[in-house]
Parts: structure tokens; C-alpha cells; sequence
């Protein structure tokens, strides 16, 4: 699950859900847009797909971004599914702190850059 930030025609975040087949394909579920980004607007959002999937929603795991308002509407919503961070965001976002790091002061004197 991840949410496009207003960049669309509408300006509003689009929560974007996606599963994984057996065959590891991926496939869309659901699409909503969403008031905002707050925790109760998913809550409500989640509340919906499970009354439209039944026991088959969130029966597994679920896999976001560091969103902590989405993070603890899963939890609330789904609470007997397990949470994991998306190795895409995690991995841009260690990139982006090494460059800071390599580029700061201490790093260049400690390894004599």
C-alpha cells in the first residue's frame, strides 16, 4: 500500500493497494482517493476494502512506505496481519542518507576524503 502525494487532476492522495500472485506478479486491487493523508481517513479507507474482500483482506502481509498515520491504520484495521517496510523506500532512502553522510565534514576527516 502506498498513496501518491496530490498528483492528480483532483489534488488528493491516491492510496494505491497492490497484491502479489503466487507466480510473484504483482496486480492492483484497489485505487482510492482519499481526503488526506490522516490516520482516520485510512482507517476508514481499509475499513471499506475489508467489508469488500471479506476474510481475504489483510489475512497476510501488508507492505507500506514509513507512513506512521497509514502504518497505524493497518494495525488497527488488520490487526492479525504482519507489517513490512517497503525495500524500494528503504533502499532510496539509505542512498540518500550515505550521500549526506559522505558528504559531511566528519566523514571526510575520519576516512581522509
Amino acid at each position: 500500500m502506498d498513496t501518491t502525494y496530490k498528483t492528480n487532476q483532483f489534488d488528493l492522495p491516491l492510496l494505491e493497494v497492490v497484491e502479489v500472485a503466487p507466480t510473484g506478479q504483482n496486480f492492483h486491487v484497489a485505487f482510492a482517493f482519499i481526503k488526506n493523508e490522516k490516520k482516520y481517513s485510512f482507517v476508514w479507507t481499509l475499513k471499506k476494502l475489508k467489508t469488500l474482500f471479506g476474510t481475504l483482506a489483510g489475512s497476510g502481509v501488508i507492505v507500506t512506505d514509513r507512513d506512521k498515520a497509514l502504518i497505524n491504520a493497518v494495525q488497527e484495521v488488520f490487526p492479525n496481519s504482519s507489517h513490512l517496510l517497503c525495500r524500494r523506500h528503504i533502499a532510496k532512502n539509505a542512498k540518500k542518507k550515505l550521500i549526506d553522510l559522505t558528504k559531511s565534514k566528519e566523514y571526510s576527516k575520519a576516512f581522509g576524503y
